[in-house]
């Protein structure tokens, strides 16, 4: 299976940013070259600019505050919402224990129901017959 542009334009950029120049890196992917050639160009350029990218001042404080206010409704709105006691949350666990025992066992005494003395639900039928 051919290697995908992204694999190789990642292991490119890699290439030059240990030293080697483009045209060498374009060397090792010959076929690809054509496609190559401007993406790597590309890529290269934005990350030797990216470190000199500095938000403004006017844009921090901005993003700041938004940040703050979406915090702010974040802690408002989980304090609204109302708080289960952990003590519900075991009843809940209990229970639903129990009922899943007790599916558990109406479904053993109905699969039962046909069963012969050489099965395994057998006794199931005798005990259920008895009661």
């Amino acid at each position: 299976m051919a290697e995908k542009i992204e694999d190789i334009l990642e292991k490119c950029l890699e290439r030059i940013f240990k030293g080697e120049s483009i045209d060498d890196s374009l060397k090792a992917y010959p076929e690809r070259a054509p496609e190559l050639e401007p993406l790597l160009k590309t890529g290269f350029a934005l990350i030797r600019k990216s470190p000199t990218v500095q938000p403004s001042p006017e844009f921090k404080a901005k993003a700041r505050t938004q940040l703050q206010g979406m915090l702010a409704a974040k802690s408002e709105e989980a304090e609204k919402r109302p708080k289960v006691p952990i003590w519900h949350r075991k009843w809940a666990v209990a229970v639903t224990a129990i009922l899943a025992i007790l599916f558990a066992g109406t479904g053993a005494v109905v699969a039962s129901a046909n069963a012969l003395p050489d099965k395994p639900l057998y006794p199931v039928k005798l005990a259920v017959e008895q009661v």
